[in-house]
């Protein structure tokens, strides 16, 4: 069969908050783009022109944070974009954060930002509600926030958000108390534990929310981890409510979704606690799987970070950073990445590997791997890249702190079967390339302000929009702003190399 050529359309493909080296300065910026196949038709970022810093007490508030959902058009058949921004508050240890939310409509292909409402509060009760935004899942018309700073998830409607007032306390239409106190010590959540995620999954009639915390004991200057907690939320008569939990990895990043020959499975990559320098980190961090429709919910390591060195050597010890997945089926799986890092010595550089697999690869496997072994596995694991990042020059000249230059992966899943969609990179600038042919094109957004750079020097949270505009059903991974959307497209093989390529010059922005 012929590929029938797309029409150029374009599109508001991410959007993203960014901040300088001292968290300052905010921004809400974006990428906009051509869908179908082609890398290349990919805009330079570009600033949405609209004042995100914080004109309310407390006014020193810089941690920007944005979601993406949809509404029903004024048709009502079809969905239009909306973005919920979050200013987060995080005053002294002790106290609690306060936020302030605005409804942002863009347009499809990005070129008009309005605000919708500015400087709303959620309150419940009468106190301010869901503070610290963690994740956002939307079921229907109802948006499920997971609050970092508490042991709840919130919930309100779409509709609520919509015709909220300036400066109005939007009442939440209702909270799932998960803590130890509301459901019992040996089921519910200990008051250490922090929100970091939370997804939405239909099996047949029956509705799912996954909510992910991670258990961290702050002790400045240390930091310890315990097993993170997943736990299952199921939908009886119309309302949310605890079901189940098991203990997943330490330090864990996300949920991500995969579907394949054998059903859905969950896919949680955990660092494993605080990194370590030196290229000799790696002893806890692993990927488990989770059945996230079996009676009984547990986890099951099926990758663990290489055990760590007896001495620095060149090779170090790989922890897991983050999962990608495809959209897959119950035929083919979809395509899976996964990025692995180390810190060399003293923080000033990092060294990562990406590796692709399928999503029946990892639902069935049924031994436990390390990236090593990946890496001597061709036939199932495909090492797609590597590098080493250095940290930017300090004001004495001396290479600074490396960073966490690619911290997440991202898909953007293709529009039809022939096109596998595109891979994104975030953390310290954005990478772009072609899932189906990862050398041709690659494309990079780097620090600063000018043409073909990302705006800032850190970017705070990431959406692929586009992905929110094409959901039939889908939910948020456990790191702010990334989303993986439902199965919904068929892919062919891969072949791929590993070979560097030189990055293109952003086109101008159109």
């Amino acid at each position: 069969m012929k590929k029938k050529k797309l029409a150029a359309k374009r599109e508001l493909l991410a959007s993203f908050t960014v901040l300088d080296t001292v968290y300052q300065g905010p921004r809400l910026m974006y990428v906009a783009g051509t869908i179908g196949n082609p890398v290349v038709s990919i805009d330079s970022p570009a600033d949405s022109d609209l004042e995100i810093r914080n004109d309310q007490p407390p006014e020193d508030s810089q941690d920007p944070v944005l979601f993406s959902y949809t509404v029903p058009s004024s048709s009502g058949t079809d969905r239009e974009l909306r973005i919920l921004l979050a200013k987060i508050h995080t005053p002294e240890a002790g106290l609690p954060s306060t936020v302030r939310y605005s409804v942002i409509k863009p347009s499809a292909d990005g070129s008009d930002w309005d605000w919708q409402t500015q400087n709303i509060t959620l309150n419940a009760g009468g106190a301010q509600a869901a503070t610290n935004p963690h994740g956002v899942a939307q079921v229907g018309d109802d948006l499920y926030i997971i609050d970092y700073d508490a042991r709840k998830v919130w919930f309100v409607g779409t509709a609520a958000l919509d015709s909220a007032t300036e400066g109005a306390a939007v009442d939440v239409a209702g909270v799932i108390d998960l803590s130890e106190e509301a459901l019992g010590v040996d089921i519910g959540l200990p008051p250490d534990a922090k929100g970091q995620g939370i997804i939405y999954l239909q099996d047949g009639d029956d509705e799912y929310l996954f909510a992910l915390y991670i258990i961290s004991v702050v002790n400045y200057p240390d930091v310890t981890y315990e097993p993170s907690i997943l736990m299952r939320l199921t939908k009886t008569g119309g309302a949310f409510g605890f079901n189940a939990r098991t203990d997943v990895g330490r330090n864990a990043q996300e949920i991500i979704p995969v579907t394949g020959i054998s059903g859905t499975r969950l896919l949680i990559p955990a660092i494993g606690g605080k990194q370590e320098s030196n290229l000799t980190n790696g002893a806890f961090s692993n990927i488990t799987r989770v059945d996230p429709f079996a009676s009984t919910l547990s986890a099951d390591v099926i990758i663990e970070g290489d055990a760590p060195a007896a001495a620095p050597s060149d090779t170090g010890t790989y922890d897991i950073a983050a999962i990608a997945a495809q959209a897959g089926s119950a035929s083919n799986g979809g395509i899976v990445y996964i990025l692995t890092f180390t810190f060399g010595p003293n923080f000033k550089s990092l060294f990562w590997k990406l590796y692709k697999t399928t999503g029946n690869m990892l639902i069935t496997l049924d031994v436990v791997l390390t990236p090593s072994e990946m890496e001597a596995d061709p036939d199932d694991f495909t090492l797609v890249d590597s590098g080493q990042t250095f940290g930017y020059p300090d004001s004495s000249g001396e290479t600074g702190y490396a960073g966490l230059s690619y911290w997440d992966i991202l898909y953007e899943n293709g529009v039809d079967q022939y096109d596998q969609g595109r891979l994104w990179f975030r953390r310290n600038g954005i990478r772009i390339a072609s899932a189906a042919d990862y050398e041709n094109p690659h494309w990079f957004f780097g620090l600063g302000v000018d043409r073909g750079q990302i705006g800032g020097e850190n970017i705070n949270s990431l959406e692929l929009t586009c992905e929110t505009l094409r959901q039939i059903a889908a939910g948020f991974s456990g790191k702010r702003g990334f989303k993986i959307a439902a199965p919904r497209v068929k892919a062919h093989a891969l072949k791929a190399k590993a070979r560097s390529i030189a990055m293109p010059e952003p086109e101008e922005r159109k």
